[in-house]
């Protein structure tokens, strides 16, 4: 007989920690982020719009079984709230699963089934995402399923691509034609000589609080040039909790930063965590004043050299299909998503009010309101 118990506060995010580690070890697909770490951090990240709904399932003794890192996320669309159940870090988990015991897997996604769809009065749609195709709870299948309703379908959202490594690969310039290799070391030189630019990987917590700070400025200017005026950093507590994460994730020996910098200035970085002999892509920006050198590109070859440094298997995109990903990428694996709307005619209202509001002549009226 199965039990869950509903971590719904912070504090029992940090009493789970120490079991939630020994689960993740004891699950052989698990990725590095179904770790704790990623978790209650990036959580703290949107920890305003999202209440924690992690649920630990447990054996008769009290072992814990499987863990659920879900939580219920609240939009404000005009007058409407959409409570949304999904990963409790939603758009901050590139890979979402449920470590869980080999032996115990298939049972407690049952307990959880059950458990959601007792709760359904609690949220208006659900959404699972992004699941990776080899990850437990896509490889089940069937398993979530309203009772006396058909299952909930696996929906193809995206794909995750990704570098095999093989042994003895020499370095980045392995996966490029040569015309691209010879012209991202072209643009490093001129870097280098027109701006004094170099490359540097850092490793210590101590030393990469600074240029996590400047990574997450270059990612908020960017998203600003966008047109985005927030971004998930832009208060200090989610920038506080991002450097939270970076210092605890080096404590454990997986991160690394790589840098090209100026003197005076960071103008490009590529943060990476290592995980079970796979280095994972989690957050790149660079400054688009030197865009005509391509430093991002320039400092992701310098990851993926790491990666080969470190005597990885696999470079990790992420789910995602942009356009830059393809000149690295030797292979793919597709991502999936489990999606269920309960309150239909509630988020209907909500997206017709979303789009009326999103109309150029609406946006000018209300920046003239708020007085901007």
């Amino acid at each position: 007989m199965l039990r869950i118990d509903v971590c719904g506060d912070e504090s029992a995010l940090l009493a789970l920690r120490g079991e939630w580690a020994e689960l993740v070890e004891a699950d052989p697909i698990a990725t590095v982020y179904q770790t704790w770490e990623l978790s209650y951090y990036a959580w703290r990240m949107l920890r305003e719009q999202v209440q924690p709904r992690v649920l630990a399932v447990r054996g008769a003794g009290g072992q814990l079984l499987c863990v659920a890192p879900l939580g219920i996320e609240r939009r404000r669309v005009g007058p409407f709230t959409i409570r949304r159940l999904g990963p409790i870090a939603p758009w901050q988990t590139s890979i979402f699963g449920f470590p869980a015991r080999p032996d115990a897997a298939a049972e407690a996604l049952q307990a959880i089934n059950a458990w959601i769809w007792q709760c359904e009065g609690d949220w208006d749609e659900l959404a699972i995402q992004p699941v990776r195709g080899d990850a437990g709870i896509a490889r089940a299948k069937d398993w979530l399923a309203r009772p006396g309703q058909r299952p909930v379908p696996l929906r193809r959202r995206s794909v995750a691509r990704f570098v095999a490594i093989p042994a003895g690969t020499p370095s980045w310039r392995s996966f490029l034609s040569g015309k691209i290799g010879r012209n991202i070391e072209r643009e490093g030189r001129g870097l280098e000589h027109h701006a004094g630019a170099t490359m540097r990987m850092v490793r210590d917590g101590n030393d990469l609080e600074a240029p996590c700070r400047d990574l997450l400025e270059l990612h908020a200017r960017r998203w600003r040039g966008r047109g985005y005026e927030r971004t998930v950093y832009h208060s200090a507590a989610a920038r506080e909790a991002m450097i939270g994460l970076v210092r605890e994730m080096a404590r454990l020996g997986r991160a690394r930063l790589h840098l090209l910098a100026t003197p005076t200035r960071t103008i490009a970085a590529t943060l990476v965590w290592e995980f079970r002999g796979i280095s994972w892509a989690y957050r790149m920006a660079f400054d688009s004043e030197y865009a005509r050198y391509s430093p991002g590109t320039i400092a992701l070859a310098h990851a993926i050299g790491g990666a080969i440094s470190a005597g990885h298997r696999e470079f990790d995109f992420g789910y995602g299909e942009d356009a830059y990903k393809d000149h690295w990428a030797t292979g793919e694996r597709e991502v999936f998503t489990l999606e269920h709307v309960r309150a239909r005619a509630k988020l209907a209202l909500a997206a017709g009010w979303d789009r009326a509001v999103s109309t150029p002549a609406v946006r000018a009226v209300i920046r003239v309101v708020r007085g901007r």
